[in-house]
């Protein structure tokens, strides 16, 4: 689903600094329910209940999204 997004955003991104992972990142934090876009059921229930799991929820995301979509879009 990230590859579509990033695909469907490709201009934006480019125009804006250029870098996938800090575009992902930007639109989670921004967004209401941003972080819950990359969870199953089980880790909802458990972000919306436990905010020392929700922070490694969180930080577990994070390193994802930096080492697998840290790379620049050129123009």
């Amino acid at each position: 689903m990230l590859d579509s997004f990033i695909h469907d955003n490709r201009e934006y991104i480019k125009e804006n600094g250029g870098n996938v992972a800090e575009y992902i990142m930007t639109g989670t934090e921004a967004q209401d329910q941003g972080w819950l876009w990359f969870l199953d059921d089980e880790e909802i229930e458990e972000f919306e209940n436990d905010s020392m799991r929700r922070d490694e929820l969180k930080r577990e995301i994070t390193e994802y999204v930096n080492k697998n979509y840290n790379y620049n879009i050129e123009p």
